[in-house]
């Protein structure tokens, strides 16, 4: 294995910082409520000769990547920003797709400083939901704030550089 003997770093985050067009950061959440990226697949059958058949699974249509984030909902907090930007979208302005990224930030160790410890860039993002909680007057619970991002790709870190997949023959591993 290519781990063996090395120790690991798990990843922990304190906050998530939104950028938008690699402006200021426009909103800040306290929860990832997750990353997914995920495509189709279309069943393939055909004929093996002499009787026998092969099933097997092709690529189908990409679904578009989804992220989901939250956070307390704020009197005077970015929120604001979020629900134009959705509205932008809503109405079909083509502006509203935008270069996202979203960094996640953790600890620097025996500090009390914060630093970006990894990122996703999203490419023509934009929201697709977002949603204010459920809450009832005199409660005294915190009010949640949540958005739904779309993004035709989602990249980790920077761009990956892979082998040349046409000549699949030569590539031993992939470079990840």
């Amino acid at each position: 294995m290519a781990n063996e003997g090395k120790s690991m770093t798990v990843l922990t985050a304190s906050s998530f910082q939104l950028t938008v067009n690699t402006a200021e950061v426009i909103a800040e959440f306290s929860k990832l409520g997750g990353i997914k990226s995920t495509m189709g697949e279309v069943p393939y059958t055909f004929s093996a000769g002499k009787g026998g058949y092969v099933r097997t699974q092709q690529f189908g249509s990409p679904n578009p990547p989804e992220v989901i984030l939250e956070k307390g909902f704020e009197h005077k907090g970015k929120e604001g920003m979020l629900w134009a930007w959705h509205l932008a979208a809503r109405r079909g302005i083509v502006a509203a797709r935008a270069q996202v990224t979203l960094n996640l930030r953790g600890p620097v160790e025996g500090t009390q400083d914060h630093e970006v410890v990894a990122a996703f860039t999203l490419t023509n993002a934009w929201p697709k939901a977002v949603n204010v909680s459920d809450a009832q007057a005199g409660a005294n619970e915190m009010v949640k704030f949540s958005v739904t991002l779309v993004c035709d790709e989602i990249v980790f870190g920077p761009a990956p550089v892979l082998p040349n997949l046409l000549d699949w023959q030569n590539i031993k591993e992939l470079p990840l």
